[in-house]
């Protein structure tokens, strides 16, 4: 006599993927928590095959779970507007930075 299982999200079959995704959702949500990120993503694959064998086909059904927390780290700043790209006698390239006479004025009391 066999063991009938129904291939329903809601039966017992998939309690593995049920688990697994409870287990890392709280993960989840607990790293969220800690970091101070305000996204994160959980992905789920589920991929099926069937083989052949004399009793039969055969399902085979794996399922990957992946999670993801979005944590950003920003900085912005800027360099140029006040300068001019030049190439030393290396051929290494260098800044020239415009002196206004505020500066050059202060170069020359200090």
């Amino acid at each position: 006599m066999s063991k009938i299982k129904k291939i329903d999200m809601n039966s017992d079959t998939f309690s593995k993927l049920k688990n697994d995704m409870t287990f890392l959702m709280n993960k989840l949500l607990n790293n969220m928590e800690a970091y101070g990120a305000e996204e994160a993503a959980m992905s789920v694959k589920i991929s099926v095959k069937l083989e052949d064998t004399a009793d039969g086909k055969i399902p085979v059904i794996k399922h990957k779970i992946a999670t993801g927390v979005q944590i950003k780290d920003e900085r912005e700043n800027k360099i140029g507007g006040d300068c001019t790209l030049e190439k030393d006698d290396k051929g290494m390239y260098q800044l020239h930075f415009f002196v206004d006479q505020a500066d050059m004025f202060e170069e020359a009391v200090e």
